[in-house]
């Protein structure tokens, strides 16, 4: 009879993402992933196949809960355009202060990108579902009369992904929060 899963699987992720987010993917060894989730080493490899699979799931689950947050925070904006100011507002002010570990997935694409096609293609998921969403945004700002018609939307949309990262790499490298929100607001201003 086969034995009963122990722990939550959903738990152990989130505990192994703090770990990989802490030290990178390459510096955490599975002994630090068993210390962290407390699951014995065979569950985990059961449970999750290698270190790798655990670090591709870390990275759904991160995808998964910054993408609903997001989709919340647009659909609570009182406009399209409060949606685009508060989505750069928050990564502003998140990407600053002490401890600042900058974007989950912009470290893996730094660490990993370039010789890891799982994480690249889920990098290109993530950013593609972001930059969609302020598209959208940014169409319905227009239409809204909010920001005049001109330029390529998806080309702006890019811009602001682009500045998106941008604030997590320069706060993590110590950037200060009001420059990162002076930066937010001037890639908001490049919409009108």
């Amino acid at each position: 009879m086969p034995r009963s899963r122990e722990f939550d699987p959903g738990s152990a992720i989130d505990h192994a993402l703090d770990k990989f987010w802490d030290k990178g993917y390459g510096a955490t060894s599975m002994q630090e992933l068993v210390d962290a989730t407390g699951v014995h080493r065979g569950s985990m490899y059961g449970t999750f196949g290698s270190k790798h699979d655990l670090f591709l799931a870390t990275l759904d689950r991160y995808c998964e809960l910054e993408s609903a947050a997001l989709l919340r925070r647009a659909a609570a904006a009182p406009s399209p355009l409060a949606a685009l100011e508060r989505i750069l507002d928050r990564f502003a002010r998140e990407s600053a202060g002490p401890g600042a570990r900058g974007c989950y997935m912009v470290n893996a694409i730094a660490e990993r990108g370039s010789t890891d096609e799982a994480v690249r293609k889920r990098a290109d998921a993530a950013l593609s579902g972001l930059r969609a969403l302020l598209e959208e945004r940014i169409v319905a700002a227009r239409k809204a009369g909010e920001i005049p018609s001109q330029g390529n939307t998806g080309e702006l949309a890019a811009f602001l992904v682009n500045t998106i990262q941008g604030l997590r790499v320069m706060g993590k490298a110590g950037t200060g929060r009001t420059s990162l929100r002076a930066i937010a607001a001037i890639a908001l201003r490049a919409l009108h």
